[in-house]
């Protein structure tokens, strides 16, 4: 009789071990990596991964997430009974890398609780134009009425050959393409002056768009100076929490004055807007120019705050 019942037990309990829940199982066949190699920045090199189910039921892959628009990814079937597999091609996308790179994708299933699968592609890919300093240049933080000057240097590895450029700035800006000294037909490069009217007490940014003619049907070089200007006030912290009392409710938060030297906030300066019924501000200079602002919020007014929800002020002191 007990040998009956614990051949009973082997036979239940056995096939729960063999994944008797009836889900799928997502696995990759071989390397979850694969190299792409050196190519060009026109071509789409491609890398094919094999995805199987490994469990014991249907698995349905519901999608394949990207990191960037740089690679695209696809699945050639999404539903699976256990066993067989699908092909996931990750191909990278012309003109948006540029040298060594590792880009990943993710396959994500129907199976609850299961973490996507990762498939990773490497490789280098070789640009037609390469750009220094860079394609994007941070000016930084500047003086009221001053003026950016800078230059980039382009260099083809082929023959090639550019347009006028195309130029969208919230500031008065010269820019102009010229061809640099020693250039030659197989290896062109060109110098791109870029002259900006820096506004006052703002950020500013200058997009280049440089057509490129030879070869053909390629995009737009794509170049882009930004920055501020002038002195900012920030707030720390810049959301003060109130819940609603019987008792006047006291915050302190501290104003900063950034990107200006040796200035120093006037507490006589500080005010309000809009001037509101049940808030008080009081403010003193600490080191450094910076102020220390007590505000006092009244029971009535801490009330409508934590009931209707967001309270916003603003300063209206002349800080610029």
């Amino acid at each position: 009789m007990r040998w009956i019942l614990a051949g009973g037990c082997a036979a239940i309990t056995i096939p729960l071990a063999c994944g008797a829940d009836g889900q799928g199982r997502a696995a990759v066949e071989g390397p979850d990596t694969k190299a792409l190699g050196v190519f060009r920045d026109s071509e789409t090199p491609s890398a094919a991964f094999t995805v199987r189910n490994a469990g014991g039921g249907p698995l349905k892959i519901t999608g394949v997430m990207k990191t960037c628009g740089c690679a695209g990814a696809a699945a050639d079937r999404s539903a699976l009974a256990p066993g067989d597999t699908a092909t996931v091609r990750v191909t990278a996308e012309p003109y948006t890398l540029e040298g060594a790179f590792s880009k990943s994708v993710f396959v994500l299933t129907d199976t609850a609780g299961a973490q996507p699968l990762r498939l990773t592609v490497t490789g280098e890919c070789v640009p037609l134009f390469s750009v220094k300093p860079s394609r994007t240049v941070d000016a930084g933080r500047l003086p009221n009425g001053a003026s950016w000057e800078g230059a980039f240097e382009l260099a083809a590895s082929g023959p090639a050959a550019l347009g006028a450029p195309a130029v969208t700035s919230g500031c008065p800006a010269a820019v102009s393409v010229e061809a640099a000294s020693g250039a030659t037909a197989e290896r062109p490069r060109w110098r791109v002056p870029v002259k900006l009217s820096i506004p006052t007490n703002g950020s500013f940014r200058c997009q280049i768009l440089i057509p490129v003619l030879v070869p053909a049907n390629r995009p737009p070089l794509m170049l882009e100076v930004a920055g501020r200007a002038g002195s900012e006030l920030f707030a720390v912290p810049s959301v003060l929490a109130l819940a609603a009392s019987e008792e006047t409710v006291v915050r302190t938060l501290r104003l900063r004055l950034s990107g200006s030297r040796g200035r120093k906030l006037d507490p006589e300066e500080l005010r309000i807007h809009p001037e509101t019924e049940g808030l008080g501000v009081r403010a003193e200079t600490e080191p450094g120019g910076g102020l220390a602002v007590r505000i006092t919020v009244s029971p009535g007014l801490a009330k409508r705050i934590a009931g209707s929800g967001p309270f916003g002020v603003a300063d209206g002191g002349a800080f610029d």
